[in-house]
């Protein structure tokens, strides 16, 4: 009887040990036949994310995703799931701010409005709950840079938005502070403070409303997330000289 309980414990043990060679997350082979919901969760997200058409614009990040989510699976192999489920919560982070990606803009176009001062726009994208200029933000301003050294102009008024998580007072203070960094930006390059406005609009100008992505994306908390990406931004605006309108 002893020597037929040790058969089958083998065997069991044998037939884990099969599933296991089997199946792996993010690259790490699977050291058991399952792992936690939360793992599979964030492997949904990341995956999604790959396979967005901002994941193409911004490898970095969907890369950099990809290499935390695997540092996440061996920190729970070594069975530290604190610590894995943080850097999962980074990997997604990165995956979000990928899937956000956008091309880049054409150049900045001119307006000239027939009641109105001229103007030159760009609009610069920010990653949700960020203030900081991304890489494509960048890009754009320095193509505005290039216009405003041909010609003449009287100012820039600068408008930060926001989408609508969050508290109003949260995103009112998040609004200027994204329009405060593309004023940083600007002057650091050139445009003289004196001709530099900021103004935050927080979430009273939305270009797309929560509602409006929930009823697209249904209760695809990332996908809503991203949804909002439009509502996110700082909108440079230019007056032109007097010869320019």
């Amino acid at each position: 009887m002893k020597n037929r309980l040790f058969v089958v414990g083998m065997t069991s043990l044998l037939v884990l040990g099969g599933c296991a060679s089997q199946t792996s997350h993010f690259g790490i082979k699977d050291k058991a036949a399952s792992v936690p919901q939360w793992i599979t969760d964030s492997e949904r997200v990341i995956e999604k994310a790959a396979a967005s058409p901002g994941a193409a614009i911004c490898p970095d990040k969907i890369a950099r995703a990809y290499k935390y989510a695997a540092h996440a699976m061996e920190t729970y192999w070594a069975c530290n799931d604190a610590n894995a489920m943080s850097l999962l919560r980074d990997a997604e982070k990165f995956a979000t701010e990928a899937a956000a990606c956008t091309p880049p803009a054409a150049p900045a176009p001119v307006e000239r409005a027939a009641a109105g001062p001229a103007t030159l726009s760009a609009t610069t994208l920010f990653a949700f709950d960020r203030s900081d200029l991304s890489p494509q933000g960048v890009e754009r301003l320095n193509r505005l840079l290039q216009e405003l050294g041909k010609i003449p102009y009287d100012g820039v008024m600068i408008v930060g938005h926001t989408d609508p998580m969050g508290s109003e007072e949260y995103n009112q203070g998040l609004s200027e502070r994204r329009a405060r960094a593309v004023a940083d930006y600007l002057a650091a390059r050139g445009v003289p403070w004196s001709r530099i406005r900021t103004a935050g609009h927080g979430e009273r100008e939305l270009v797309v409303t929560y509602q409006e992505c929930v009823s697209q994306e249904g209760q695809d908390h990332s996908a809503v997330l991203q949804c909002l990406q439009p509502n996110r931004r700082a909108v440079a605006t230019v007056r032109l000289g007097a010869d320019q309108r």
